[in-house]
């Protein structure tokens, strides 16, 4: 998880990794619980990045309002 892979691909391959040892596997609720109330583990969101600019000039917006106009008719 600390390379940025999610909580459920990492429910997946913790499965898989339990299963060829012949352990039960786990569900993602009992992953989410143990990093909720972990000590060790810090969950942060990573931050959306927004494409385009405010500017209703550039050449994204130009293309962002014809491909709405598009969708509309």
């Amino acid at each position: 998880m600390e390379g940025g892979m999610s909580l459920g691909s990492t429910v997946a391959v913790l499965s898989q990794w339990r299963r060829r040892r012949a352990l039960e596997p786990f569900s993602y609720g009992c992953l989410q619980r143990f990093v909720s109330s972990s000590a060790v583990m810090v969950l942060e969101k990573r931050e959306t990045i927004k494409s385009g600019s405010k500017d209703e000039g550039t050449t994204w917006a130009w293309v962002r309002c014809r491909f709405a106009q598009q969708l509309k008719q």
